[in-house]
């Protein structure tokens, strides 16, 4: 959680040192203009001061409002609460936080898991078998959006609770947690299946509207995500046919 707490940190200096340059700026524009004015002993126009605050304001209101989307793997979301993670989490006030491989049912799971004050939630789960896999949707509760399911019958037809796909006002959301590839032969052809079917996914709504895609995609794209990529060509996970 060090690097959420560090980027809510961030954004709060951020505010502050934006709000006292922006005060700086005006106290000295107006100083200089009253020097000016006294000076020549007429009125000088104001629309160029008015105008640049006008504008530095914005910048910090922009900044300050954007939707804020956390993504996270975490590897058990039971276990991340026991740790108090979970509600650090939120403590952040995220307005959509995207979770995979939650490892459980929605029915294992108790009411600040399942609805954290102020939110509303969104799982899928594996039904092939329990403690695998599973992803869920964090919204607060202000977001209007829909749940839809995939036209594509393999991923439409997804045992292993992999996907979420929520249309929002201006954009989808999807939430992914694409397949290891590791094990058995049959688990990297399917895997590259799951690339398929979700690139034609991504192209069919993007048709439509924007799409936001977050997840774990299982795979170091290029040599500078893995720390030894010669020795790793042959694993999955960096294999040519995956990146």
């Amino acid at each position: 959680m060090k690097h959420f707490q560090a980027e809510l940190l961030m954004r709060s200096c951020f505010l502050l040192v934006s709000s006292f340059y922006l005060l700086l700026q005006w106290g000295l524009r107006w100083l200089v203009w009253q020097k000016k004015l006294k000076e020549k002993n007429e009125n000088q126009p104001i629309r160029r001061l008015y105008l640049t605050g006008l504008r530095q304001a914005a910048f910090v209101f922009w900044y300050n409002t954007l939707m804020n989307i956390i993504s996270w793997n975490v590897n058990g979301i039971r276990a991340i609460e026991k740790k108090g993670a979970f509600q650090e989490l939120f403590n952040l006030h995220p307005d959509i936080v995207c979770l995979q491989e939650t490892k459980a049912h929605k029915e294992q799971l108790n009411e600040n898991l399942i609805s954290p004050s102020g939110y509303k939630s969104f799982f899928h789960s594996a039904t092939s078998r329990k403690g695998y896999s599973g992803v869920a949707i964090y919204l607060k509760n202000n977001i209007e959006c829909q749940e839809i399911k995939p036209h594509d019958t393999f991923l439409n037809g997804d045992l292993e609770g992999r996907l979420i796909i929520l249309e929002l006002n201006d954009f989808y959301l999807i939430n992914c947690y694409f397949p290891n590839g590791g094990g058995e032969d049959h688990r990297l052809s399917y895997k590259l299946k799951f690339f398929d079917a979700f690139t034609a996914l991504i192209t069919d709504l993007q048709k439509k509207k924007s799409v936001i895609f977050c997840g774990d995609v299982n795979v170091a794209h290029t040599e500078i995500d893995i720390a030894r990529p010669k020795e790793s060509e042959k694993h999955v996970g960096f294999l040519p046919e995956e990146r």
